[in-house]
Parts: C-alpha cells; structure tokens; sequence
C-alpha cells in the first residue's frame, strides 16, 4: 500500500512539473508571437507611408525616389546597399533606374514575408 502511494505521489509531481513546463512555454511563445506581430504592423505602416509617399511624389528617376524617402523619412534608417534603397525594413530594388521590387525584410526571424513586383519588370527576367 505503501508503495502505490509513492508511485500516485511520483506521478502527481511529474504531471505537475510537465503542465507548469506547458503554461511556461506557451506563455513564452505567446510573447514572441506578440512581438512578431507588432514587427509587422509597424512594417505595413511603413509601408504604406512609403506607398502614400511614392503616390504624391513626382515621377522621376531613382536618385529623385531617393531624395524624396530621404526628405520624409529623417527618422527612419535610409539606407543603399547595391541596387536596393532601404527604409527601415523596406527594401525597394531597382533596376535601369526604375522600380521594380518592394520587398518587406522581417529583422526577427530573417525571413521575407512578403514582396511586391512591378509586373512589367517580372516578365522581362
């Protein structure tokens, strides 16, 4: 009698420990999808800023796009890296000083949920 109430005690314990190791990391991953998920509203608003920015600009050439992001968005990282002007985690590549890509970076996982194409430049590649 003694023993079997070892073991109910054991076991009681080990289910005790395994759901407050559930609670735990479900609250943890919780956490890291509330952080994904601000990430990327800040990013589509930033993105439609830029696309707000973009319409109510004059059409020009990639040096005028330039100028304008840059005349906008003093408070954001503006920055180039070969043929691609980033703000923020918006990255638009250009191409024969045309636009032809607009592509969302997202900075917590690496990964590109999303991009954007300029349908013209998509059936010359």
């Amino acid at each position: 009698m003694r023993k079997m109430g070892l073991w109910i005690t054991g076991a009681l314990a080990i289910a005790t420990v395994f759901f407050a190791y559930r609670a735990l990391d479900a609250g943890v991953t919780l956490t890291y999808h509330e952080v994904e998920m601000d990430n990327l509203r800040e990013t589509n608003e930033m993105l439609a800023r830029i696309a707000v920015t973009l319409a109510n600009a004059p059409a020009g050439t990639e040096a005028d796009v330039e100028l304008v992001l840059r005349k906008n968005f003093r408070d954001q990282l503006v920055g180039r890296e070969g043929d691609t002007l980033f703000v923020d985690q918006i990255g638009l590549r250009f191409s024969e000083g045309r636009l032809v890509e607009i592509r969302s970076m997202n900075e917590a996982t690496g990964q590109d949920p999303g991009t954007l194409r300029n349908g013209a430049a998509e059936e010359r590649r």
